[in-house]
Order: C-alpha cells, then sequence, then structure tokens
C-alpha cells in the first residue's frame, strides 16, 4: 500500500566512538544503516574521537500521482532518515496494482517500492543481448524478445574485482568482506542491465528530464545497485522544489570483460574500450526507450564519479562528435589514458596476452587464436584469469582501462579538447576533491627517520604511469619540492603520514584527477562550465575538527545523502545544498535554480569554483589546481605519453628503457 502521511520526527542525538589504530594508516569509516555500509578510508590520529549527529525535523508536502503509481495522494519528505529498508519489494500478488511497461521487446514491471520517498524502482531491464559465447569482447547487440511480463529478479552486475593493495587498505580494521563490497552473489557475465527509477507522483502529461548514473571503481568494479547509489536524497531535494525527475543507473563491462586491447586483440575481432560501448548502448537504449518511463530523452544528463566521471569525459570527445545526452556531471575523473602509440600498443598487447594465458589461452606461435580461444573458455576460467590479473596490479593501478583505440578514441582526451573535438552542445558541471590521491599510493606513518626515498617514489610514478621513463619521473617528481609537505606547511596535511607520502599523493592526486578537470573547463569547454571543489572530509566541525582534506570518493556520499545513516557524520546543510546545485542543473540546466544558500558561478577566466568546506554558507574560491603544473607540465605530459619510448614497459615500472625522455617545461 501507499505510505500514509509520515508525521514530523526526530531522530535521537547519537555519539559514537572512532577506536583508531596508531599502527595502521588507514582508517576505514564504516557508515552504517540496517541493510549496508559506505567505505571510507583515511589516514588519522590515532585516538578516540567522539562524533555528535544532529537531528533535523521531516518536512512533508502534497504533489500529484502520475501514471506509473497508485492513484492516491501522497505527502513526501524534504529531509529525512533512512536507508535501503524503506525500497520495498514488490510481490507477484501485489504486481496487479502496478502500471507496467511494454517496450517492443519486453514488458516490465516495477520490483521496488520505496515507501518513504515515494518512488518505484524497474529492476534489471536488460539493454542489450547477453555479451556471452561470439558475443564476448564485441560491441553490444540489440536485446531478442522476451516473453511475459518480467518483475526484475533475472539479471546481474558484472564480473567485479579489486587489487590487492586496495583490498589491504579497505581491510584495515580487519573486518572487511570483499565478496559482499563486490556483490559477488550476483554477478555474471550477462550483465547487460540497467535500473529505472520513476516518481509515482507526477504529472505525466509532462516528460520528466532523466538523470543516468555511471559507476566508477577503476573500470574494474561497481554495480549500478550499490546501496551506496540509492536515488531517495535526490528525489528529495527535486520533491523539495515541487519537481521530480527519472533515475536510471546502468551496468557496464569491467576489467578484462570490458577493457582488452591491443593489435592481436583488434586484429582478430576484438573491439578495444568494449565497456565504452556497453554505456553508450544504454544512453541510446535512454534516448529510444525512457519515455515509455515517462522521461524525457532529450533532456537527459549522465553523471559519473571517478571511472564513471572518466567515461563521460570519453563519450564528450567521441569521434562522431554527438552524445546521447545534453547535460554532464563529471566527478572526479581519474584514469590513465593509453595511447595507440608503439609503446602503448606494446603495453596493450602484453597485457591481452597476460589474460589469455591466465584464461589457459596459449598463442603456441599464433597469437590470432587467442581471441577465438577466449570465446570458447568457460566463463570460470575468464573470471579466475581477470582476477589474477587484476589483483596483482602495481599499487595505484587496475591494469585495465581507456585506451585511444583509433576509432571511436582517436586521441587522448587532452589532445582532442586542444582540437575542438569536444562536443560543444552539452552542458558541463565539474569537480573534484580536495586530497584526490590519498587513496593510490603507497602510505608511510609519520617517522622523520624512516620514510620513502626519492627513488621509491620515482618507482611508483613509474609504476603508475608506465609509458614514461627515469628521467621524466625525475623531471615530474622536483616539480613537487620536498619541503613544500613540512608539517604544516601543505594544503595537504594529514599529520599522521610521512612528508613524502604527502608529496607523492599530491603528485598523484593532480596529475590524474584534478588536472583532468581542469583540463576539461579551460581546454575543452573554454572556461564555460560549473565547478566545485569539495575541501574538507565529511564536512562536519564535530566529526573533524582538524578540517582534513577530502579524499577521494568523499563526494559520494553528499550526492547521494538520504537524510543519513546514524552517525555518518556529513553535514546536512552542506550536503543538501550539494544536491540542490545537482538536481537544479539535471532539471533546470542551472546549478542555483534551487535557490542554494550561495550560487554557483561559471569557472569563467579566474577559475572560480565552489568550495564545499566546512563552514557555512558554502563560498566561491579561486580553484586551487590553476596554474602551470596542470596548464603546462601535466598537459605537456599527456600530450606526449608514450611517444619517446623505444623499448617495452611493464607493469612492475621495473623493466628497461632504450632512450631518455624530455624534460617537463617549468
Amino acid at each position: 500500500m501507499a505510505p500514509s502521511t509520515l508525521d514530523c520526527t526526530q531522530r535521537e542525538t547519537t555519539k559514537r566512538f572512532l577506536g583508531l589504530s596508531r599502527n595502521n594508516p588507514y582508517l576505514v569509516i564504516q557508515t552504517f544503516t540496517k541493510m549496508h555500509r559506505i567505505f571510507y578510508f583515511l589516514p588519522f590520529i590515532g585516538t578516540f574521537l567522539p562524533e555528535v549527529i544532529g537531528s533535523p525535523a521531516t518536512i512533508t508536502f502534497d504533489i500529484k500521482i502520475g501514471s506509473t503509481g497508485k492513484n492516491s495522494a501522497q505527502r513526501h519528505p524534504i529531509v529525512r532518515f533512512g536507508g535501503p529498508e524503506d525500497d520495498v519489494p514488490i510481490t507477484d500478488d501485489d504486481a496487479d496494482q502496478w502500471a507496467t511497461v511494454e517496450l517492443d521487446y519486453a514488458t516490465y514491471r516495477p520490483s521496488l517500492y520505496n515507501s518513504v520517498d515515494d518512488y518505484v524502482v524497474f529492476q534489471n531491464v536488460r539493454y542489450a543481448a547477453p555479451p556471452t559465447g561470439p558475443r564476448r569482447f564485441a560491441t553490444p547487440e540489440p536485446p531478442e524478445k522476451i516473453d511475459g511480463v518480467q518483475n526484475g529478479t533475472t539479471g546481474h552486475s558484472c564480473h567485479s574485482e579489486l587489487p590487492n593493495w586496495l583490498t589491504t587498505k579497505l581491510n584495515a580494521t580487519g573486518d572487511f568482506d570483499k565478496d559482499v563490497f563486490l556483490g559477488r552473489d550476483t554477478d555474471g557475465e550477462d550483465c547487460l542491465f540497467l535500473d529505472v527509477a520513476t516518481p509515482t507522483n507526477y504529472n505525466e502529461s509532462e516528460a520528466l528530464p532523466v538523470l543516468v548514473w555511471i559507476t566508477g571503481g577503476g573500470f574494474s568494479y561497481g554495480r549500478k545497485d550499490a546501496d551506496l547509489y540509492r536515488p531517495a536524497g535526490l528525489f528529495q531535494r527535486a520533491y523539495g522544489a515541487n519537481k521530480t525527475f527519472v533515475f536510471v543507473s546502468i551496468n557496464y563491462r569491467l576489467g578484462a570483460f570490458g577493457f582488452l586491447a591491443g593489435t592481436t586483440f583488434t586484429a582478430e575481432g576484438g573491439q578495444p574500450n568494449a565497456g565504452f560501448y556497453d554505456q553508450r548502448f544504454a544512453l541510446q537504449w535512454v534516448q529510444k526507450y525512457i519515455s515509455k518511463f515517462g522521461g524525457d530523452p532529450s533532456k537527459v544528463t549522465v553523471m559519473g564519479e571517478s571511472a564513471g566521471g572518466a567515461s563521460i569525459i570519453h563519450h564528450l570527445v567521441w569521434q562522431d562528435n554527438t552524445t546521447p545526452f545534453v547535460r554532464a556531471i563529471v566527478q572526479s575523473p581519474g584514469f590513465v589514458p593509453l595511447p595507440n602509440s608503439p609503446a602503448g600498443l606494446d603495453l596493450q598487447d602484453d597485457d591481452y596476452e597476460a589474460f589469455a594465458n591466465a584464461a589457459g589461452c596459449s598463442t603456441n606461435g599464433d597469437k590470432l587464436q587467442l581471441l577465438t580461444c577466449l570465446r570458447n573458455k568457460d566463463e570460470k576460467d575468464l573470471v579466475k584469469a581477470n582476477q589474477d590479473i587484476i589483483t596483482n596490479s602495481p599499487v595505484g593501478t587496475f591494469t585495465f582501462g581507456p585506451v585511444v583505440d583509433g576509432v571511436a578514441i582517436q586521441g587522448l582526451p587532452v589532445t582532442l579538447y586542444a582540437e575542438g573535438k569536444a562536443n560543444a552542445t552539452v552542458k558541463v558541471m565539474a569537480g573534484s576533491v580536495k586530497a584526490e590521491g590519498i587513496p593510490f599510493v603507497p602510505l608511510k606513518l609519520y617517522n622523520p627517520e624512516e620514510d620513502h626515498t626519492d627513488e621509491e617514489l620515482k618507482n611508483f610514478i613509474q609504476t603508475a604511469m608506465p609509458l614514461i621513463d627515469d628521467a621524466i619521473a625525475g623531471d615530474i617528481l622536483r616539480d613537487y619540492p620536498k619541503e613544500d609537505y613540512e608539517a604544516g606547511k601543505s594544503v595537504y596535511y594529514y599529520p599522521v603520514v610521512s612528508q613524502q607520502t604527502r608529496r607523492i599523493a599530491d603528485l598523484a592526486g593532480q596529475g590524474l584527477i584534478q588536472c583532468n578537470v581542469r583540463h576539461l573547463s579551460t581546454i575543452g569547454y573554454g572556461n564555460d562550465t560549473y565547478n566545485y571543489l569539495l575541501r574538507v572530509l565529511n564536512n562536519n566541525a564535530l566529526s573533524n575538527p582538524l578540517g582534513l582534506p577530502a579524499i577521494h570518493a568523499a563526494d559520494i556520499p553528499f550526492t547521494f545523502w538520504s537524510g543519513g545513516a546514524l552517525g555518518d557524520g556529513i553535514n546536512a546543510l552542506k550536503a543538501t545544498n550539494f544536491q540542490k546545485y545537482i538536481m537544479g542543473f539535471v532539471i533546470d540546466g542551472d546549478p542555483n535554480s534551487f535557490s542554494p544558500t550561495t550560487n554557483m558561478v561559471k569557472y569563467g577566466e579566474n577559475a572560480q569554483v565552489m568550495n564545499v568546506n566546512g563552514l557555512d554558507p558554502m563560498a566561491i574560491q579561486v580553484d586551487i589546481f590553476a596554474g602551470d603544473r596542470c596548464d603546462v607540465n601535466w598537459r605537456d605530459l599527456w600530450e606526449s605519453y608514450g611517444t619517446s619510448l623505444a623499448g617495452r614497459r611493464v607493469r612492475s615500472g621495473m623493466g628497461q628503457i632504450l632512450d631518455g625522455g624530455s624534460e617537463l617545461r617549468k
């Protein structure tokens, strides 16, 4: 049954203490609801920290019911506390109370009803045929006809894996369950499904704006229906402005299943960047079918974080200069591009052959038989090979990811921007967090007598960026002088980690993520973007009295905040304002249309960004990543990446280079 009017409630103020270890630089901050928890890892002070959570009230108002729901008046919460337990399964016995959606190949009914935020979810809508057998490692194909009403119980997430270095960090407290985190109980090769969440209360005569979420995860893990990505909070913000929208979340092939590449792979008919083709196929599905769910295909916004944000960047420079969306929200886009230079193709071929060998496919002198062998292998053999390769990825890397394939992606994004090949018709909002690099680098605790050496840092740089030589690695490191990261001096200050850790983390964060945002805004879109910077971890002065910088993925709980799990430490005013920017942009193309406390402005020549910090109200500031490091040094590096190498590099970063490299301009 539909929910009755909600009473205004207050959550009891709660205090919890986090036990933090002096011996381990990784703290996993566990944010609980009844059915899930979110993981953040953070170097922190070895002590006990009280965290006090506030208690805002629930507010309600009336709006109309639309065609996908039941015909009864509702009231909706604007601010509330809840979790996945609000998503109530719709049983077959209750199915006749809900409208079905008929596509030309299948009929779907909703499978979940959010009894508080009043939306339904059509789970596991197939958008492509199973990418199995001869369809493995190929472009996606349309789904075949499916008989009967689909209830959302058939569907999988794509096979995922974590590198050992990341598993170690997430398991800092000793109770991390990788299988649960990855959702392995639902993994499968037949995984090209999406979820559609539609409000039950809307004016059905008006087609609704659409938001498509592309999950991140280093191109090696992630799934559309992770509890972390529930759209409840976004629906709350939309309801608060008497508006609403349709939410779509997609799966795409990951790891070796989605990102094999190389000359041998392509010669036998393999599709490089297959995961990107999946995403694009899903976006084209949205264009064709979303009107059946109440959405407007002319008002589609894509949003993604990390690998999801990097994916959007590649769609913006797709070779035909068309995009199946009109707006994009790019959050912390992280990737190491692989060019189609000789050195880049060598590395792609090495990764392909290593995967094939791990799956039991030997070259036997004929590399062109590898793909045929892989397409005939049992799924479990490919899963094991994918796990073997990714788990052994060097620190900070995931092995598989985007490549310049010479067809859809004809160059590195920063080069294509300079050639005017970013789709100028798309409106862009982009942002990052202050301390992006912390999760991806080898950490040492603060000890003046024991720290990383410069040689160790150069080795890490060459591991993360395998197509540079020792000379260029040294140039990059010198651009981040060690003395800048002494205690108290650096904007990247974490008191518990070493000086050299701060140094390499700042370098990695800028080079692999933050400069991507800068390049997108300046070179790609001529400063005509909206930008933000999330500065402070958790943004709650009580839970973060030292004002420690926010680390990679810290903007996700702000993006999807729905009132918070008990003890999440999220500043409610910051979260609601952050979501107002998102929903204003999605629904109206204007991040300020939902009346946030501080208006965003265009990035402009003065590099203005919304500073999401620990103080109220939020304020405009100059982008701290504007300057020669991004505009000259990292741009020059990526534009020439992999073009000066005469010999092969290997993933370990310890291979020999046969020629030297040019210096970065200072």
